[in-house]
């Protein structure tokens, strides 16, 4: 209820202390109750998250869970939606409901919502990611600390669309590649330069005709063809020229 909500916002406010003194608490106090030990790893893998350590985060997160599962703490919840969160971004193929502490909440709520957008996430399908954010916006980003983090979460899968819509094609006209994942030809064009800057597409922008050119495309037999075809009309262009009086 109110009580252990305002409790948890207590807690994490005081969560650099806690995860500071982790040892300290193990040292001199044995084993602590699984709702510190909960609030320390929520705290830790907040800070984690923070760093950009989403592999580091993800396994607080879990350790969080199974210790305010073990308290009986609705806060399990949270730290589950957190979990799935720092498991997309670290881009993992792990299953967190495989774990046997995980499984019987698969079926609540909050916790489908997030694992279609999981499933959404790993299948780089903008389309029904931006759906679900708009669909159930209050269950997603209605947290605090889950909304930091969506507008990277929607820039990652952009990203994996977009690479995923190009790579089938030699050229491909930016417009159409812009309308594939819903944005706009000039956040289509930033978002190419950073998939060919990390490698991640092998290609280049001809700025000209508004056209990504991929690197298969210049290699393949077809552009060799359509290159020496452009050759010999050069020539014969030559030719006649050079007949005109």
């Amino acid at each position: 209820g109110s009580e252990s909500q305002d409790w948890w916002v207590v807690s994490c406010s005081l969560c650099t202390c806690y995860f500071l003194k982790q040892k300290l608490i193990m040292v001199c106090s044995g084993i602590p109750h699984p709702r510190i030990l909960g609030t320390i790893r929520a705290c830790g893998g907040k800070m984690y998250m923070h760093e950009g350590e989403w592999k580091k985060a993800r396994e607080d997160f879990f350790e969080a869970f199974k210790a305010f599962d073990e308290a009986g703490s609705p806060m399990r919840i949270q730290c589950l939606k957190y979990l799935l969160i720092a498991n997309m971004l670290s881009s993992g193929e792990i299953d967190p409901f495989e774990a046997p502490e995980a499984k019987p909440y698969k079926s609540d709520p909050e916790i489908e919502t997030m694992m279609m957008l999981h499933s959404a996430y790993q299948k780089n399908n903008i389309r029904d990611f931006d759906a679900l954010l708009k669909r159930k916006k209050t269950s997603i980003t209605g947290d605090a600390f889950t909304s930091m983090y969506v507008e990277e979460m929607r820039r990652n899968v952009r990203l994996a669309a977009l690479a995923d819509s190009a790579r089938p094609f030699c050229r491909v006209s930016i417009g159409y590649l812009a309308q594939e994942i819903g944005v706009r030809k000039e956040e289509a064009v930033n978002l190419l330069r950073v998939l060919i800057l990390d490698e991640r597409l092998k290609a280049h922008i001809h700025g000209k005709d508004d056209m990504l050119i991929l690197d298969k495309w210049e290699n393949s037999s077809t552009a060799k063809a359509a290159q020496g075809l452009a050759n010999q009309l050069v020539k014969i262009e030559s030719a006649v020229l050079r007949r005109l009086p």
